[in-house]
């Protein structure tokens, strides 16, 4: 879980954005993502739509540094959820994940951006 919760926060780049997204196998668990009230699903075949869009989305905040004021991790059985207070130059915003676990991989299975 800390190296999914690492994966999200930090110096917004092409990189550590490959790395977040190495943690979603659309194909596999399809991906729900809310951003500001904005919902989205990301079913099989969508992985470049997911790409595109993870890159549109974050265009506004690449190279600013997010850290994390508060984390909370919980996880029962094969379900996980991850919260994070983030906070960086311009200001603050929450990212929530819920993560499920396939076979022998943790993988997200939905994300949630607020301010």
């Amino acid at each position: 879980m800390r190296a999914i919760a690492l994966a999200f926060r930090g110096e917004v780049t092409d990189a550590r954005l490959d790395v977040a997204l190495g943690h979603v196998d659309v194909d596999v668990l399809p991906l729900e993502t809310t951003v500001h009230g904005m919902t989205r699903v990301y079913g099989s075949g969508a992985a470049m739509d997911l790409a595109r869009d993870a890159r549109r989305g974050l265009r506004p905040v690449m190279g600013r540094r997010f850290r994390a004021m508060r984390e909370s991790v919980r996880v029962e059985d094969d379900v996980a959820q991850v919260g994070m207070q983030l906070v960086g130059e311009g200001g603050a915003g929450r990212v929530e994940l819920r993560l499920e676990k396939r076979e022998d991989r943790w993988l997200v299975r939905s994300v949630s951006v607020s301010r």
